[in-house]
């Protein structure tokens, strides 16, 4: 099996698909209340930093749950650019 094929198993995988509707409403859960408690909070700079935190967690969590699609764009591009020295290899190219 390809690299390609696990990664495309995977993105298409039933707990994949459930993983990423979860984490999405989960976050978003998240920031809802900690932007409620930020507001709330007297010391703006504390409640700022907490809210860079969960930001931060957000963003490194929605990283990881890119890298299957973007190891695919990867490899897709990859094999693009190998096709088209092939084809100007053939076409006595260079």
């Amino acid at each position: 099996m390809t690299d390609r094929e696990t990664w495309l198993q995977l993105i298409q995988a039933p707990g994949w698909l459930l993983l990423k509707e979860r984490a999405k409403a989960y976050w978003t859960d998240q920031i809802d209340q900690h932007l409620a408690t930020a507001a709330n909070d007297r010391d703006d700079v504390v409640a700022l930093n907490r809210m860079r935190q969960v930001l931060a967690s957000k963003q490194a969590v929605e990283s990881l749950l890119k890298l299957p699609e973007e190891e695919l764009r990867r490899l897709d591009m990859t094999e693009d650019r190998r096709r088209q020295v092939a084809e100007t290899f053939s076409r006595g190219g260079l």
